[in-house]
């Protein structure tokens, strides 16, 4: 058997100073290469609520078209105020994005539901007890 005096002769160090071990970058297949990002299709519900959110951005600008409007010095300037806001406010209402903003998500098809069962086994449950105490 040896005699190790100085472990450092015999221990080497494999890898990069900070290294994580078992951390790899790219692919398992050993390319090198990073995996690009792909973006994940929405859902619907997402494009609703974005929907939602833009419509609502886009409204606010409306008001604020009306408010200087209505607080505009002359006439002229009023009419050009006015004017823009109904402009916008028509595409606004003809956009598709508006329409998709009026639609329901999952989440509130399943709440709408659950409301009428509940409402409709309630009038079921009142009719139920009306008759029971009428016996």
């Amino acid at each position: 058997m040896e005699n190790f005096e100085n472990v450092d002769n015999y221990l080497e160090h494999a890898g990069k100073k900070g290294m994580r071990w078992g951390a790899r970058t790219g692919s398992q297949k050993g390319s090198g290469a990073k995996k690009q990002y792909t973006a994940k299709p929405k859902t619907r519900t997402q494009e609703i609520k974005e929907a939602r959110s833009n419509t609502k951005a886009k409204l606010k600008e409306v008001n604020i078209l009306g408010d200087k409007a209505l607080n505009a010095k002359n006439i002229k300037t009023a009419k050009a105020y006015d004017n823009k806001a109904n402009t916008k406010m028509y595409e606004l209402l003809n956009s598709k994005e508006f329409k998709t903003s009026k639609q329901l998500t999952t989440g509130e098809k399943a709440a709408r539901t659950a409301l009428k069962g509940g409402i409709l086994f309630t009038a079921i449950g009142l009719a139920t007890g009306a008759a029971l105490k009428a016996k």
